[in-house]
């Protein structure tokens, strides 16, 4: 009776543990771990999230397709901009989903803060890694 009770309270101890082990595999690639923030809390505090993954939502502005410097890659260029206006700029390759202007999409990727030696300003873009409508 002592082994029994010993089995049945080993596997009621075990299988939570065991089955917590189990993840969803993400390819590194097209993924990145992120935080859903809005834009006005990258604004605020940009330091913070230079190099983290955001999730932000918005509307876009100013699109842009640019190539790269050797010609080869074709990206686009826009502003993210929530209700109030505030907006941080997208970089997004040509391979993601393509956006319209003004179109709502959530945008996925690493924020960046950018220091632009002509104007001297700090600039905030996201490296956009995917991108949901």
């Amino acid at each position: 009776m002592n082994i029994i009770c010993r089995i049945v309270i080993s596997i009621l101890f075990l299988s939570p543990l065991l089955s917590s082990c189990t993840k969803v595999w993400h390819d590194p690639d097209t993924s990145v771990p992120s935080k859903k923030v809005d834009i006005t809390s990258i604004l605020v505090t940009p330091t913070i999230y230079d190099g983290a993954g955001v999730e932000i939502e918005g509307r876009v502005w100013d699109l842009l397709m640019e190539h790269s410097q050797n010609g080869k890659d074709t990206y686009s260029m826009f502003k993210l901009a929530d209700e109030e206006g505030n907006y941080v700029n997208v970089k997004s390759k040509s391979t993601l989903p393509l956006v319209t202007e003004g179109e709502l999409v959530k945008v996925i990727g690493v924020h960046r803060l950018i220091n632009d030696p002509e104007t001297n300003k700090i600039l905030n873009l996201v490296e956009a890694y995917s991108i949901e409508k």
